[in-house]
């Protein structure tokens, strides 16, 4: 975990800030091919294990990420009414059960399916809650609360301030991990969760 976050951080911190904008205009060349064919579009941010979120909570560009969010989901809502399409958002890269198991090693052997391989690859069962909610079905395995959310103009805000409560309590409870994390990504830092937020 803590080599993801080495490797990671030289690969994400060194290239990204929090004053970045994201390009989203190859969207519309999507939900225009998709409306043409009259299929229905569901976005999502995957899933992400809450080691990931730690990186981005400690390296300091966990506002770049709610940026993020906000933004594609301004972009859907304009595309949905330029092109009168039928576009869903779902946010998935939140703190529940799923993303707060521990990650066991690839040669232990359990009987309990674990969710994660590592911080960045969920295994089915993940996939399995994901698709049950998009698709409003049931599935054999009761879905985590907080799992995902579709995310609308009305929830957003709220959505993220939950979220953010969520991982400062999972960060409270967790002060060596956070550390390691925090003294792995070094002078990558951008700034504090809390200098961010919390004040």
């Amino acid at each position: 975990m803590l080599g993801h976050v080495s490797n990671y951080t030289n690969f994400l911190l060194a290239r990204v800030s929090n004053d970045m904008e994201v390009d989203f205009s190859y969207l519309g060349q999507l939900v225009a091919a998709m409306n043409r064919h009259g299929i229905n579009l569901d976005l999502f941010v995957p899933p992400v294990h809450v080691t990931e979120l730690l990186l981005f909570s400690e390296g300091g560009v966990w506002p770049l990420f709610e940026k993020f969010k906000v933004n594609l989901l301004q972009t859907t809502a304009v595309l949905r009414e330029r092109y009168s399409a039928n576009i869903r958002l779902f946010d998935f890269g939140n703190i529940s059960v799923a993303t707060t198991q521990t990650i066991k090693p690839i040669d232990e052997h359990t009987t309990f399916d674990p969710y994660f391989f590592d911080p960045v690859h969920f295994r089915k069962p993940v996939g399995d809650f994901l698709l049950a909610t998009m698709l409003k079905c049931s599935i054999e395995r009761p879905i985590p609360d907080g799992f995902g959310i579709e995310l609308t103009r009305e929830n957003v805000m709220e959505h993220l301030a939950s979220e953010r409560g969520k991982l400062q309590a999972f960060r409270l409870r967790n002060p060596d991990l956070v550390e390691k994390i925090s003294k792995t990504i070094g002078s990558h830092r951008k700034g504090a969760f809390e200098d961010q937020f919390l004040q």
